[in-house]
Order: structure tokens, then C-alpha cells, then sequence
């Protein structure tokens, strides 16, 4: 048990350390995160992948992995790579816009160095499947649509507006134009991503 434990910490730390990089790289390609929570590390719970707070009146987020990712680290770095766009301007009021989660599920197949070149396709593969994630593949198919608008569309907005949960159509149409009003919406649903 107790090896169980240490192997288990030590996986966990290098976990933490590849979110850091994983967050420099989302702060180069979308502008600087948020400060207003502290980034504490990286952790198993069994409902995760997901981000957690520390209780009220005590500044903190963690990122939550499944426990499976202990064994599988390119599902690990898939699933920080996700939180790590949540992370640029973390939430306790979930859920959040599917433009926010659209880029997460971007950045988790395009911004980590998998070290099983196969991994970015099954992941994609998993999404598109009948039956498979199908919030999440709205998200993605949402963000690609942004992304023919205007590569850039991140930055401009996150130059306007850091915390992408809060935008409204309204800020999306000023800040990107020309820009379908009805993707502009679209952009700004929310939903539980995983009911």
C-alpha cells in the first residue's frame, strides 16, 4: 500500500509539472491566465476529469483526473490538457460557454505531445463515434466554426473579455467582424457537459 501511495504521488507530481506546460503553452496561443485562483496541483477523483475548488473564503483550484489516468499517462495529459483552458480563467459557477469548451477539447488534442502517436486520432475518433461524447462534439465542431471566422478569434476576445464563460453574443459580434449572430449564440450556450 504504502508503494502503491508513492508511485502514485510521483505520478501525480509529474502530472503537475506537465500542466504547468501546458498552461505556458495555452498562455502563448490565448493570452495570461486569470490569477484570481491560485493553481494547486493536480489529483484522482473517481468523478473527474474536472476542475475543484478549495471551499469559500479559501483561494485554490486543482485539476481532477480520472484514476485511470494513473496508468495511462497520454489520457492524463489529454484530460489536463482540457482543465488547462478552464484553468485560464477558472469558475465556481459552472457550466460554462461551449466556445470555452470547445477550445478545451481543441487544446486537448492538439496541445500535448502524445507519446503514443496514435492517441490524438483515437481521441478524435472516440469523439465522432455514434454514441460517443456528443456535447463535447458540438463544442468542437462550434470552435472549428469560430476558427474559419477568424484564427485569432481567442485573442481578440480574450483581449476584450479574459473569462470566456462570461461573454455574450452581443461582445462576440462588436469584437468579430463579420460573424454569423446565430454561431455568435451558439458560442454562448451553456450546458452539462456530461449530464
Amino acid at each position: 500500500l504504502w508503494t502503491f501511495a508513492v508511485n502514485e504521488r510521483y505520478q501525480l507530481d509529474r502530472y503537475y509539472e506537465s500542466a504547468k506546460v501546458l498552461l505556458l503553452k495555452a498562455e502563448q496561443l490565448f493570452l495570461e491566465r486569470e490569477a484570481t485562483e491560485p493553481f494547486l496541483g493536480v489529483r484522482v477523483d473517481p468523478k473527474g476529469p474536472h476542475l475543484s475548488f478549495e471551499p469559500e473564503g479559501r483561494p485554490g483550484v486543482w485539476v481532477e483526473l480520472s484514476p485511470s489516468t494513473l496508468q495511462y499517462p497520454d489520457q492524463a495529459l489529454h484530460q489536463i490538457a482540457h482543465e488547462v483552458i478552464h484553468l485560464l480563467a477558472p469558475t465556481r459557477c459552472p457550466p460554462t460557454i461551449m466556445l470555452e469548451e470547445g477550445l478545451a477539447v481543441w487544446f486537448s488534442l492538439h496541445g500535448p505531445a502524445f507519446s503514443d502517436a496514435r492517441y490524438k486520432l483515437e481521441a478524435i475518433t472516440h469523439i465522432y463515434a455514434v454514441g460517443g461524447p456528443i456535447n463535447y462534439r458540438d463544442a468542437l465542431d462550434l470552435y472549428n466554426e469560430l476558427l474559419a471566422v477568424d484564427q485569432n478569434a481567442v485573442v481578440a476576445l480574450r483581449g476584450r473579455e479574459p473569462r470566456l464563460w462570461s461573454l455574450k453574443p452581443s461582445l462576440i459580434q462588436e469584437t468579430l467582424r463579420p460573424i454569423d449572430p446565430n454561431l455568435a449564440t451558439r458560442l454562448c450556450e451553456r450546458r452539462e457537459m456530461r449530464p
